[in-house]
C-alpha cells in the first residue's frame, strides 16, 4: 500500500496536466521538445526518466498493433537512455509526421528501427 500511494498521485498529476503541456509527453512533438533540451536540466531530468520508465515496461506486454509499437532487440542486456533519447531525436529529424504520434509509438518505431528483432 504505501507504494501505491506516490503512484497513485503522480497518476493523478499526470492526468491534470492539459494535452499542449510538453512535460505530458503525450506526442512525438513533445518527446522533440523535452529530450531536446539538454541545457536544461529539468528537461534533461523529464526526459531521461520517461525514457527510462518506457525502457522498463518494454517487453511487460503484448502490444495491440505490433505495426504501432513494434518491439526492439538491442544486443545485450544493457541499454544506455542518452543513446535511445539520441536515436528518438534522429528518428524525428527523418520522420516528422510522427511528431503527431503518440510518444509510445514513436519510442517503439526508432528503437525497432535501429534494432530490430530478427526472427530465428
Amino acid at each position: 500500500m504505501r507504494l501505491l500511494l506516490p503512484v497513485l498521485l503522480l497518476s493523478a498529476a499526470a492526468s491534470a496536466q492539459p494535452a499542449d503541456n510538453p512535460v505530458a509527453m503525450a506526442t512525438g512533438a513533445h518527446l522533440k521538445a523535452v529530450c531536446s533540451r539538454q541545457d536544461d536540466r529539468a528537461s534533461r531530468i523529464i526526459c531521461l526518466s520517461w525514457l527510462n520508465g518506457a525502457s522498463q515496461g518494454h517487453g511487460w506486454f503484448t502490444p495491440k498493433d505490433a505495426a504501432l509499437t513494434p518491439p526492439h532487440c538491442r544486443p545485450g542486456r544493457d541499454y544506455d537512455l542518452a543513446e535511445y533519447r539520441g536515436v528518438i531525436l534522429a528518428w524525428l529529424d527523418r520522420h516528422p509526421a510522427d511528431l503527431d504520434r503518440p510518444s509510445i509509438e514513436v519510442y517503439s518505431r526508432a528503437l525497432a528501427a535501429k534494432w530490430p528483432c530478427r526472427s530465428r
